[in-house]
């Protein structure tokens, strides 16, 4: 592989026999890596990403072409970035964001009409998405639960969409024991 680095990105040339990936989101999506240290989060956490899961499920025949991840981002921020993940043509986008947003106070209606433009910009260039919903946080309060559960349902509609809340999350709506490092970034 030919490998750029940069200082929170790794812009990958796959293999021509293998579907090329981009991630696109804000810190659940900085951590996934090949194992090593990305923007500040350990080995065990770069490795352990969504996008190291789906390669193991699929036994390593994807290629992560970058990684657009960026800590703190809210969808308003990623929609502006979403040029930088079209110039990589990549053949598929994994979308995973909105749980900044919830954490700002921002309404349900806002973060769909963020996501929205999210999936329009990139499937009118052809890049089909992948969606991850949002999961919970230790932190959240009733009211942005609810936000976050009705931002959930609505991605659910989305093709290709999964849902990590459902993986994560306890009964009471908050992360399950030892899913998370910290109340928010997945440990598993």
């Amino acid at each position: 592989y030919n490998t750029f680095s940069g200082f929170s990105r790794t812009i990958t040339t796959p293999p021509e026999d293998q579907p090329s990936f981009v991630i696109l989101g804000d810190s659940l999506t900085n951590q996934n890596g090949d194992g090593y240290e990305v923007s500040g989060f350990p080995y065990y956490a770069a490795s352990r990403g969504y996008f190291n899961w789906m390669r193991g499920f699929l036994s390593g025949q994807v290629s992560l072409l970058s990684n657009e991840g960026v800590g703190g981002e809210t969808t308003a921020e990623i929609l502006l970035r979403v040029g930088d993940v079209i110039a990589l043509n990549p053949d598929y986008c994994v979308v995973c964001a909105g749980v900044n947003d919830v954490g700002d106070g921002e309404t349900a209606t806002t973060i769909k009409t963020n996501l929205d433009s999210i999936k329009s910009a990139l499937e009118d260039e052809g890049i089909e998405t992948f969606w991850i919903d949002l999961t919970p946080n230790e932190g959240w309060d009733a009211a942005q639960i609810a936000v976050a559960k009705d931002v959930n349902a609505y991605i659910a509609t989305y093709d290709n969409s999964i849902s990590a809340w459902d993986i994560v999350a306890d009964v009471d709506d908050y992360p399950k024991d030892g899913y998370t490092q910290d109340g928010v970034h997945w440990s598993e």
